[in-house]
């Protein structure tokens, strides 16, 4: 039932104690039959009882309520080291829950744990306990994106088609010709014009990029060039600026089947699903040819829809900053 994350390096430090290696004696018939077993057993069986034991002194630590999440998070901004501490303990469960999410990937369970303890870490050096929100609202998004990158980078034989790589040099192409003679960004409109591509292909193909394949993958088993190279990585653009929403972009991606079409563009655009850029209901309105209070009665109906599906699902925490 615990569902949390660890540092595996805490593990050891918890199950052995260096001071006391001098007095442990060595039976030699004793490491005749450890030969014998297998090694992938003898990992399998150390890892399960490092996480056992893990599990059972996270169990121990005490949940934090909002006032206490407050008052630490003050704490830390002014420095305290001790409250930086109580903080990452108190939410240990929440990498383990978010953890176990991941367990089809190639890394091991602990690794994805070591993985979204670096991200709890960062999001509790970076939370702004003033801005309404709970603290596992806000870290859960730095853990998901610690342990997905973590992923992405062990999964190095994904390569693009061919036609997905021709349409992403079209569109940066585009982008750069468009902002000239702009001297703004251009939208996804006005990319698909200049381009002749039709903007659902456009968006289909920046899904596909940013869900399955890390921006440093080659595109040529031969060549040294990189999705960098083609397209912009909306993460690099200051991750701390962006968490206060990032967190909720993947989540609403998930719940996005309850809405219909137009609902979905709306909340695309709404809050960044597609580039990373929010837009305005001014800006909505505009591009699909609809009022400003049109857009927001869209948005405010999808809103209800995706809050009562997350409700149903256990997303609730993901949406309360909503």
């Amino acid at each position: 039932e615990l569902e949390n994350n660890i540092d595996v390096d805490s593990i050891a430090d918890e199950v052995i104690d260096i001071d006391t290696m001098d007095d442990i004696s060595i039976d030699e018939d004793a490491n005749e039959e450890i030969e014998d077993v297998p090694l992938e057993v003898l990992e399998k069986e150390l890892n399960a009882d490092s996480l056992k034991l893990y599990l059972n002194s996270i169990s121990k630590i005490s949940l934090l309520n909002s006032e206490e999440e407050k008052k630490l998070a003050q704490k830390i901004k002014d420095g305290d080291r001790t409250a930086k501490e109580k903080m990452t303990e108190s939410n240990l469960r929440l990498v383990i829950s978010i953890a176990r999410k991941y367990r089809n990937s190639r890394l091991s369970f602990l690794d994805l744990i070591q993985e979204g303890n670096i991200g709890l870490m960062k999001a509790v050096e970076k939370f702004d306990h003033t801005k309404g929100y709970r603290f596992s609202t806000y870290a859960t998004w730095w853990i998901r994106q610690a342990i997905t990158r973590s992923i992405a980078n062990n999964e190095r034989d994904i390569r693009l088609p061919l036609h997905i790589i021709e349409i992403l040099k079209k569109i940066k192409k585009a982008s750069h010709t468009l902002f000239s003679k702009l001297g703004r960004d251009a939208t996804i409109k006005e990319i698909a014009e200049e381009t002749q591509i039709p903007i659902k292909k456009i968006r289909s193909v920046q899904s596909v990029i940013r869900t399955t394949v890390q921006t440093s993958t080659p595109v040529y088993e031969s060549s040294n060039q990189t999705l960098e190279d083609i397209i912009k990585d909306v993460s690099d653009d200051g991750d701390e600026k962006k968490a206060d929403y990032n967190f909720l972009i993947e989540d609403l991606g998930k719940l996005m089947s309850v809405l219909n079409s137009r609902e979905q563009e709306v909340m695309s655009m709404r809050y960044g699903l597609l580039d990373g850029n929010t837009q305005s209901l001014s800006s909505i309105g505009r591009e699909l040819g609809i009022t400003r209070e049109t857009a927001r009665q869209i948005e405010k109906k999808s809103l209800l829809k995706l809050k009562d599906h997350a409700s149903r699902m256990g997303l609730n925490d993901y949406l309360s900053a909503i």
